[in-house]
């Protein structure tokens, strides 16, 4: 009987096995299959001058909305199929101008908000995807610069199942303006955030690049801090809800003073209660750095981790512009290598919950001049990844790489 029993328990296993086996070569398979039919790999978007680019996706649908300089407008491209072919473009702002500066699209369905700079002002537009083409709506001025202040804006995107959220850089203060969802949407008046960058008009004259994201912490918007120093600054991020009062108190991170300059860049902040990622370029090593504070074990503050760590030094000046998401436990960079000519995209893992993230860097496309914005997306559905690019050599070409194994080829 006992034998039996063990008989009876080894089949079992063994069957388990085999469909675990079975089912990790049909996965591999899968994979295979789907690596050799989809397209992936570098294709051209746009030919020509063509930079300041944002790329975001819904399902099999990728945006790209970049500024065109051939034309001096502000353009928007769809993509039905993941990237294999390409819709006519759609012109989000008629205006002849520079809109160069920032840029930003957030998909929410069929509605995708836009918030752009154009002649020392930030503007917000919606656009409802009918299909073949745009139909555009709810254009809105959202901020009107200080009359000594000579720099321009930039501003961060965001929305929630409420409302629409933009921040922009005002005279140096990180501004906030937010509009309920609706068929005609209205924003609230400007606020400062930060009540030790809430000056008097043109007090401030340096840009400070910004981000921001809504999650069950708040409203999220990270900056970069110059005013302690002409030569250092401070990491911030502002955590506030619609009802707090504004500009309000904003705690420095742990690490204290950061060498950088006003062009420092937060490419992200993702957050979950206890997290905090933030890549800035260090200006005095000319590299790419990651901020990093988490709790471990997860979210129960048992110990706090603050710490710099070094995404990529490798040449004489990388990072200074980077694009940085987080996906479950990993982290995900691409960023420009200055002193190679290269766009890179890099891999952050930790090997437990008190080490710091260390990163993989890989080189995606040679290209002629950098220094461009760049952007990335990704689909998690697919493990599909998007990255837009500008590559200045021969007449120029706005780029998308894509991935379909989570970044590790393209």
């Amino acid at each position: 009987m006992v034998i039996m029993a063990a008989a009876a328990a080894l089949a079992v296993s063994l069957a388990v096995g085999c469909q675990e086996s079975l089912a990790i070569k049909e996965y591999i398979q899968k994979k295979v299959a789907e690596l050799s039919s989809e397209w992936h790999g570098i294709k051209t978007v746009v030919a020509g001058q063509c930079y300041a680019a944002k790329v975001a996706c819904n399902g099999d649908i990728v945006y790209v909305l970049y500024y065109d300089s051939a034309t001096q407008r502000l353009m928007i491209v769809k993509s039905p199929d993941r990237g294999s072919t390409w819709n006519n473009p759609f012109i989000v702002d008629s205006t002849p101008a520079y809109y160069t500066s920032s840029n930003n699209i957030a998909v929410d369905a069929s509605n995708l908000y836009i918030s752009y700079y154009e002649d020392n002002t930030v503007h917000f537009i919606q656009l409802t995807d009918t299909g073949a083409t745009f139909s555009a709506s709810n254009a809105r001025t959202v901020s009107d610069a200080y009359s000594a202040y000579p720099y321009g804006y930039e501003n961060a995107l965001a929305y929630d199942a409420q409302y629409v959220y933009v921040a922009y850089c005002a005279g140096g203060c990180p501004s906030f303006r937010y509009a309920e969802k609706s068929s005609a949407m209205s924003f609230s008046a400007p606020v400062c955030i930060d009540s030790a960058l809430n000056p008097p008009e043109g007090s401030f004259g340096n840009r400070k690049p910004l981000s921001m994201i809504v999650n069950s912490d708040g409203i999220n918007v990270a900056y970069f801090d110059d005013y302690y120093n002409s030569h250092e600054g401070r990491l911030k991020c502002a955590v506030f809800s619609i009802g707090d009062s504004l500009p309000k108190t904003v705690s420095t991170p742990a690490l204290g003073l950061v060498p950088g300059s006003p062009y420092i860049t937060p490419a992200y902040r993702p957050s979950a209660a206890s997290r905090d990622f933030i890549s800035f370029y260090d200006n005095d090593e000319d590299s790419l750095k990651l901020y990093e504070h988490y709790t471990y074990p997860d979210g129960m503050m048992l110990m706090h981790r603050y710490n710099v760590i070094t995404i990529d030094s490798s040449s004489s000046d990388v990072g200074e512009i980077s694009s940085l998401m987080l996906l479950g436990e990993t982290l995900y960079v691409a960023y420009y290598d200055d002193a190679n000519s290269a766009v890179k995209f890099g891999i952050g893992n930790q090997a437990s919950a008190s080490v710091d993230y260390a990163f993989e860097n890989a080189v995606v496309d040679t290209v002629g001049g950098s220094q461009f914005d760049l952007s990335l997306a990704a689909d998690q559905s697919s493990d599909t990844f998007y990255l837009v690019y500008y590559d200045s050599s021969g007449g120029g070409a706005l780029k998308l790489a894509k991935s379909l194994d989570g970044g590790d080829t393209w």
